[in-house]
C-alpha cells in the first residue's frame, strides 16, 4: 500500500496544502505528527506532536517548531547561536509504517531571520543542486545503492553458502532474505522510488560481533534516479526503515565499510545522470558519450580524492579500498570495469526492447522515450554523510560543466589505467583530512569555513 499522504489524497505531491494535511487527519483520526530531519549522524531525527485539537495541528503544521541547533549540529553551530526552526514540508507527508495513527514529515531547517539556514545538509544540497540548474541548465539525477549487513543467528543449519557467494542469492540460502524483502516493501510504499532488492557478495558464517558469534548477511537496495535532493533524503528515509525493521525482527545492522578482512565491504556507490528539459544527455546521438559526460567524468576524478572525506569518513573505510576487491584505489574511469572509480555500466542504448531477442513469438514492440545511461562512482561507503557528500559532488560536477573545454579535454587521460601515473586515493582518514584541507577553496561555495572544520574534526576522531 503506497503509504504517501499524496497517493492516498490523490493528488500530485507538490500540490499538497495544509487543509489536505488537515483534513486527512480528521478523517482517519490522526494523533501524531512526526517531524522528521538528517542530523550529521546521517540518522532521521524526529519530534513527535500529539494532535489535541484542530486548532493546534493548524499552527503547527504552519508555523513549524523551534530547535536546538547546537544540539543537531554540533561543532557548526555555537551554542549562542542555538535556535532554529524546522518547518514541515507537505510533499514529503507519509504514513509512519511502525507507529499507528501517525504521519510522518520530513522538515527543512529556518534560522533566526525565518530564512533558510545555509549550513543544514539538506540545504547545502539543495542550493549546491540548484546552481547547476540555474547556471548551466542542467538537471544533475542519481540514485543510492544502499548496501548492509543483518547480523543475527542463524534460523537453521542446512543450506549454507561458502563466503563472499551471497550476490542475487535466493532462500533457501539467506536466511535473512524475508527481512530485507520487507525494509524494500516498506521504503517503496513511502518513496515509490525503489529499483530493486537483492542478496550482496558478503556472506560471513561466523561472525565475532559484540562478544558473540553470529550469521552476517549483506544485502542490497537500489533506488531509481531522482534529483539528488530526493535521492538523499530517499537514503535517509531507507536507513531508518533498515534499522526499525531489523530491531524488529531482533537483527543487529551495520553500514559499517568493513566487518571483517576477506570478506566483501559495504559501499554506497552513486549512479549520477546529466538531464536537459527531462531528456538523459549523457551520450550524443552517435552512442559515444557526450562533452558534457565527460567533462562531469573529468571533474569528479580530479575532485575524488578530496571527496573521501565526504563519502569514506571511517579508518575501515581504508580497510575496504583494497585492491583486487571490486573497490577502487586509482583515479580513472572506465566502461564496465567494476575496479574503476567511476565506471560507464551498460545503459540500454536501442530503446529497452530486448524481451523481443528472447520471446520471439512476441507482436508488442517496445520503444523506451528515455534513455538510462549513468555513470557510478564507486569510492564512497556506509560511512559517507551523504548530503555533504552529494553537495560535494554537485561542487565537482558545477566545475566541470563550467569550463568543458578543458575538463572533456582531459577525459581520456583519465580513461586508462596506469598504477604508476594515476592519482590514487588516500590511506587514511588522516591523508583524507589533509587533502580536503588543502582543497577547501574548491569547496568554499559549498561549504563555509565552520562545515569544513567539522568535516576535519570528523576525519581526525575516526575509529
Amino acid at each position: 500500500m503506497n503509504l504517501t499522504l499524496a497517493f492516498q489524497l490523490g493528488k500530485p505531491a507538490a500540490e499538497l496544502q495544509r487543509s489536505d494535511i488537515i483534513a486527512y487527519i480528521q478523517q482517519h483520526g490522526i494523533q501524531y505528527l512526526c517531524f522528521q530531519y538528517p542530523d550529521l549522524e546521517n540518522r532521521l531525527r524526529e519530534v513527535m506532536i500529539p494532535v489535541n485539537s484542530i486548532e493546534y495541528a493548524h499552527r503547527v503544521l504552519a508555523a513549524g517548531e523551534r530547535v536546538d541547533g547546537s544540539s543537531i549540529f554540533k561543532g557548526i553551530i555555537p551554542s549562542g547561536e542555538s535556535d532554529l526552526y524546522i518547518v514541515p514540508n507537505y510533499s514529503t507527508a507519509y504514513l509512519n509504517p511502525f507507529l499507528d495513527k501517525t504521519v510522518n514529515i520530513v522538515c527543512s531547517f529556518l534560522n533566526r531571520h525565518e530564512q533558510e539556514a545555509d549550513f543544514t545538509p539538506q540545504n547545502l544540497l539543495k542550493n549546491a543542486w540548484q546552481r547547476i540548474v540555474d547556471e548551466q541548465g542542467l538537471e544533475l539525477w542519481g540514485l543510492g545503492e544502499l548496501e548492509f549487513y543483518l547480523i543475527g543467528h542463524r534460523q537453521y543449519e542446512d543450506y549454507l553458502l561458502e563466503p563472499q557467494r551471497g550476490y542475487h542469492q535466493s532462500s533457501p540460502f539467506l536466511k535473512f532474505r524475508n527481512v530485507n524483502l520487507e525494509i524494500g516493501r516498506i521504503l517503496s510504499d513511502i518513496t515509490a522510488n525503489v529499483k530493486y532488492v537483492h542478496g550482496e557478495v558478503g556472506y560471513i558464517r561466523d561472525l565475532q560481533w559484540h562478544g558473540k558469534t553470529c550469521h552476517a548477511e549483506q544485502y542490497e537496495i537500489e533506488f531509481l534516479p531522482a534529483p539528488l535532493p530526493v535521492a538523499a533524503l530517499n537514503l535517509s528515509i531507507a536507513r531508518w526503515v533498515a534499522e526499525n525493521v531489523a530491531a524488529a525482527h531482533e537483527l543487529q545492522i551495520s553500514f559499517q565499510p568493513k566487518l571483517q578482512k576477506g570478506h566483501a565491504g559495504t559501499g554506497l556507490h552513486f549512479h549520477l545522470e546529466l538531464l536537459r528539459g527531462g531528456n538523459n544527455i549523457m551520450r550524443g546521438e552517435d552512442g559515444e558519450l557526450s562533452r558534457e559526460a565527460k567533462a562531469m567524468l573529468s571533474a569528479l576524478c580530479e575532485y575524488a580524492p578530496s571527496l573521501t572525506a565526504l563519502g569514506n569518513r571511517s579508518e575501515s573505510s581504508y580497510r575496504r579500498l583494497v585492491p583486487n576487491h571490486e573497490s577502487p584505489t586509482t583515479v580513472y574511469w572506465n566502461e564496465l570495469d567494476r575496479n574503476a572509480l567511476i565506471r560507464i555500466p551498460l545503459g540500454w542504448r536501442n530503446g529497452e526492447d530486448l524481451a523481443s531477442v528472447i520471446n520471439l513469438n512476441n507482436r508488442e514492440n517496445y520503444h523506451s522515450p528515455y534513455h538510462r545511461q549513468t555513470a557510478e562512482l564507486r569510492s564512497a561507503d556506509g560511512s559517507a554523510h551523504h548530503y555533504f557528500l552529494l553537495a560535494g559532488i554537485c561542487q565537482a560536477v558545477y566545475s566541470g560543466l563550467s569550463d568543458q573545454e578543458h575538463y572533456a579535454g582531459k577525459a581520456a587521460y583519465y580513461n586508462r589505467r596506469q598504477q604508476d601515473t594515476a592519482l590514487k586515493l588516500p590511506a587514511s582518514c588522516s591523508e583524507s583530512a589533509l587533502l580536503f584541507r588543502s582543497s577547501r577553496e574548491k569547496y568554499a561555495d559549498v561549504f563555509n569555513d565552520r562545515i569544513v572544520d567539522h568535516i576535519i574534526q570528523v576525519l581526525s576522531e575516526a575509529k
